[in-house]
């Protein structure tokens, strides 16, 4: 079966520790976004439309170093992401239309 994924804008987070959560506003119309954890450690993101509140990694979806995932954000504007303490992580985010 195909992959089929139209990019319509491309993001870049570089994920800190817990001591640092770091937010970046995404396209809201985009439907759909592909998040990929280039590492070197895991990374925990989260979304929302609006305004995150996000205290706690428990909160979070982990996404492992190297894993390239597929969501449907429903009209989310915002993704935040972090590594445990000590980590650094590069999340790449691109949204667009399609799976």
């Amino acid at each position: 079966m195909a992959f089929l994924f139209a990019p319509s804008a491309n993001y870049i987070i570089s994920a800190t520790d817990a001591t640092g959560q770091t937010e970046t506003t995404i396209d809201a119309d985009a439907p759909t976004m592909r998040l990929y954890n280039a590492g070197p450690s895991l990374v925990f993101v989260s979304w929302s439309r609006g305004q995150l509140d996000v205290s706690s990694s428990s909160y979070m979806l982990p996404l492992p170093v190297g894993a390239v995932e597929a969501f449907s954000k429903l009209g989310s504007d915002k993704i935040v992401a972090e590594c445990a303490t000590g980590g650094t992580a590069t999340l790449y985010i691109t949204v667009g239309l399609g799976e």
